[in-house]
């Protein structure tokens, strides 16, 4: 049901006061008919077919069952969503542990020691973004292999929580 858009629906005063006095903006993400169309029968395919969300809410509960006892990934998502977020967990191995700065190398002088100046807290987790990113496509992979469609989530490092990378099952 993805669509992208606005539209107004009434009776016809109340669509021409909006027409003319709303900014131009509005307007310019306007809904096109298509993906209007498209919404609309969608909705009307819930409305006749109500029993797709049960069995959707019976997926959603076998999958989390069998992910919780998994102990190298959390599920990060609420419970009923259809998206499963998947994170690997803090630390999740002898491997993944991730260091803290004050016991890197190169955290340099004052390590392990508060800075009021920084947003970044003392002993902060480091995490290997490549080598979790390298796990998680081995799932992502595998899971394919098995008939089983997840996906990697993908961020601009810098520009998000860039400490911790993630998947969605779909």
């Amino acid at each position: 049901m993805s669509s992208a858009g606005g539209f107004c629906a009434g009776s016809k005063v109340m669509c021409e006061h909006q027409r003319i006095n709303s900014t131009s903006f509005v307007f310019s993400a306007a809904l096109p008919a298509l993906l209007a169309t498209a919404a609309s029968e969608t909705i009307s395919g819930f409305t006749r077919h109500p029993e797709m969300f049960t069995a959707l809410q019976e997926n959603v509960r076998a999958v989390r069952a069998i992910l919780a006892g998994m102990d190298t990934l959390e599920i990060v998502s609420h419970s009923v969503s259809p998206l499963v977020h998947l994170a690997i967990k803090a630390p999740s191995s002898a491997t993944l542990s991730p260091e803290t700065r004050s016991s890197n190398s190169g955290a340099g002088a004052g390590a392990g020691k508060s800075n009021a100046n920084s947003i970044i807290p003392r002993d902060a987790p480091v995490y290997d973004v490549q080598k979790e990113e390298g796990l998680l496509q081995e799932v992502v992979d595998e899971a394919l292999l098995q008939g089983v469609l997840i996906t990697r989530a993908k961020r601009l490092y810098g520009d998000q929580d860039d400490k911790q990378v993630s998947l969605f099952c779909v």
